[in-house]
């Protein structure tokens, strides 16, 4: 049995699909997992949910596990099941529970950190090698003189550099094609916890994975709110900034708005820069209206009322915490308590 996560609140089941991708992608997406499909099983659960969603009808509520069971799969043998599920199970009317775990699954897709696949790997490449020579040997060995079986040894063992390479840059290139489904099922998913790795995506060295994570960038980001500050990690207000640096007009908006909402002190001086020499007046100007708040927040963050005990009090208890003399409001959780008891 598949044990989700308990949501933070019960909700009534809605559709994780969105029109935010635009209908000429979703379109051509759609024509790629016709196809992909194609490829499996006709019995394959994956296939039959993708194969009802293709056709407007809606998969029944345990094909989800099967779904959630395949983009986790580990095995490169299985790349094809993992872009259809993925597709599949973003489309999928599920509740609250369900549909964080789904991003959590997606997330961990997306940081290949579920392609632990290292005994499969070296199958695909012994596989590969083994394939390629045992072509070579029967169409050469005639010629030759020499015994099929020898001449394979020999082939293989002179070609395997090469077809070890070309396995290892045919699993990157899958492997990327999975985090590009990956990124595209977020986007229709849409939780906010999901920014800060859509916004390093973003800048992915491969292309599709970098076009897909943009995409679904723009409905994420949309949905930050003010709520989100402090609550989303710090290292997910530094990936966001980061795409301020970028060309694409789009995307900085979007992180200019995001960050007006969760921004933090760290994101003070990069949207400084734009307000300053951003390459439009639209974008300067949103970067200016983000100021008040960053520079609010970097000030409460950096708040010099935060006051260590006298280093040259060994008399003081532990309870003893020093504030200004002229008083203050400082909540005692903010003030320091030494490391150790003096002895």
């Amino acid at each position: 049995m598949l044990v989700l996560e308990e949501p933070a609140q019960t909700q009534v089941p809605a559709p994780m699909v969105e029109d935010t991708i635009g209908e000429q992608a979703d379109l051509g997406d759609l024509d790629e997992i016709a196809r992909l499909a194609t490829r499996l099983r006709r019995k394959n659960p994956v296939r039959m949910a993708a194969d009802m969603l293709i056709q407007g009808a809606r998969p029944p509520d345990d094909a989800i596990p099967s779904l959630l069971y395949s983009i986790q799969a580990p095995s490169g043998f299985r790349w094809r099941e993992r872009i259809v599920a993925a597709w599949a199970l973003s489309r999928m009317e599920v509740d609250e529970t369900t549909r964080c775990h789904a991003a959590s699954c997606l997330i961990r897709m997306l940081r290949r950190e579920n392609e632990k696949d290292a005994a499969g790997r070296i199958g695909r490449m012994a596989l590969r090698t083994g394939i390629l020579s045992g072509a070579l040997s029967i169409l050469t060995s005639p010629a030759t003189g020499i015994g099929a079986i020898p001449f394979f040894i020999v082939l293989s063992v002179v070609f395997s550099p090469f077809t070890f390479s070309l396995s290892s840059w045919i699993d990157s290139r899958r492997h990327d094609r999975v985090r590009a489904a990956a990124a595209e099922a977020l986007g229709h998913v849409c939780i906010a916890e999901s920014i800060g790795d859509l916004a390093l995506a973003a800048r992915d060295k491969n292309m599709r994975v970098r076009q897909r994570a943009a995409n679904s960038f723009l409905p994420v980001a949309a949905t930050i709110t003010k709520r989100d500050y402090r609550r989303l990690d710090n290292w997910m207000v530094n990936a966001v900034f980061r795409l301020l640096s970028g060309r694409d007009d789009d995307l900085q908006r979007a992180a200019l708005r995001a960050l007006g909402e969760f921004g933090d002190g760290s994101a003070l001086e990069p949207v400084q820069r734009v307000a300053k020499k951003g390459k439009t007046r639209e974008l300067r100007a949103l970067a200016e209206s983000c100021l008040p708040i960053l520079r609010e927040r970097w000030q409460k963050e950096n708040d010099t009322r935060i006051l260590l005990r006298a280093a040259d009090s060994p008399g003081a208890r532990e309870e003893a915490l020093l504030r200004p003399a002229g008083g203050s409001e400082t909540p005692a959780e903010r003030l320091l308590r030494a490391v150790e008891e003096e002895n």
